[in-house]
């Protein structure tokens, strides 16, 4: 009959497959993407207010270095929530990983594989696929064997400074090098994305930072208080 002939003619799903056969690489990048994600979502009320506060005091920004006193992905996701939000106001954007951190996506052309000269500058250039901005990721290779003092390093941000009108620079877990403290020193802000002021490393990473006369701002994915630039004594 019909429903018999239905029976017959349905195709069969795929079987699931086994879990030992489920690669641990793959679900490791992807739980890291959601991660990403649901801090990105998190981040975004706080980065428009964020984004008044900076263009308020000292103009819409050309160079912002977003970084974190902790893990990295706090970093991550506020960079890319700042970049995707400037795209989606007619700002050129581009956000350039230089945190050396594993990424989610490896086998993306960047940085590292344009200073060691396995990629032309038009292959490291990707485009944001939910924004109008561009990202330059970390790459296929380790970056600190680079080094953020490279004068390679120096003269990309240089050449993406020329043809954009803002760069967004992840650097990951904040690190005393002199390539870093030549990042912030070059920064119209600085962007630090944690959880919690209440974590002593978060508090004391941004105590560092406003001593070393750095403009910043503070983005946590809970709510806090404060709202105004923290560059300044009270």
């Amino acid at each position: 009959d019909a429903a018999a002939f239905a029976d017959v003619a349905a195709p069969l799903a795929p079987p699931a497959p086994p879990v030992h056969l489920v690669d641990p690489v793959a679900r490791a990048h992807r739980l890291a993407r959601a991660r990403l994600d649901d801090l990105e979502v998190r981040a975004r009320p706080q980065i428009r207010r964020i984004w008044r506060e900076m263009s308020a005091e000292i103009g819409e920004p050309r160079r912002v270095v977003v970084t974190s006193a902790g893990g990295a992905d706090h970093a991550h996701a506020a960079a890319r929530a700042l970049m995707r939000f400037s795209a989606r106001r007619g700002v050129s954007v581009c956000l350039v990983d230089l945190s050396g951190a594993a990424a989610v996506e490896t086998d993306r052309l960047g940085l590292a594989d344009l200073l060691a000269g396995h990629a032309a500058f038009s292959e490291v250039i990707h485009r944001d696929p939910e924004s109008r901005g561009f990202v330059v990721p970390a790459g296929t290779r380790p970056i600190e064997a680079v080094g953020l003092a490279d004068d390679g390093v120096t003269g990309i941000l240089e050449a993406l400074a020329l043809t954009y009108d803002q760069l967004v620079i992840d650097i990951g877990p904040l690190a005393v090098d002199v390539g870093v403290a030549a990042l912030l020193a070059d920064a119209d802000a600085v962007l630090l994305a944690d959880e919690s002021l209440a974590d002593p490393l978060t508090a004391a990473t941004l105590e560092a930072l406003v001593d070393g006369g750095r403009r910043v701002w503070l983005l946590t994915t809970e709510e806090v208080e404060a709202t105004v630039p923290l560059d300044r004594a009270a």
